[in-house]
């Protein structure tokens, strides 16, 4: 193996352990309840004709809105109505309510990298405005 093979795999020793460490935490967030009551929530979404109704509704009248066609103030006032309908739909709420429990656990592993890290570590794997 030439030299600079070697200086290849050896800086690339770190980042493999990290990657073997992601992908198990990736593994174990997967596993809890708060997450797989995301998935099941965001499926059950994707198959409510109601809800599927509601979303395609809004659409029309964002891109009526997008290109000018119609009433503005009639196209907003049905938007407001239809979102007050979509959030107030049991398996909207079920999902949001699953969304902020995911937050909240993504909250309490950034604290706990944080906290061993000695970094905030969340604020610092944010993407910046030119990356």
């Amino acid at each position: 193996m030439s030299t600079e093979m070697r200086e290849t795999s050896a800086e690339a020793a770190p980042y493999a352990a990290v990657n073997q460490a992601l992908e198990a935490l990736a593994e174990a967030l997967k596993g809890t309840p708060a997450f797989q009551a995301l998935l099941g929530a965001a499926r059950a979404m994707s198959q409510d004709d109601e809800v599927q109704d509601l979303y395609w509704r809004m659409a029309d009248h964002q891109s009526a809105i997008r290109w000018g066609r119609g009433n503005l103030r009639e196209h907003l006032l049905a938007l407001r109505d239809l979102e007050d309908q979509l959030n107030s739909h049991p398996c909207v709420q079920a999902y949001l309510q699953a969304m902020e429990s995911t937050q909240a656990l993504f909250r309490a592993v950034d604290a706990i990298i944080s906290e061993r890290a000695g970094v905030d570590f969340g604020a610092n794997a944010k993407r910046s405005c030119c990356g």
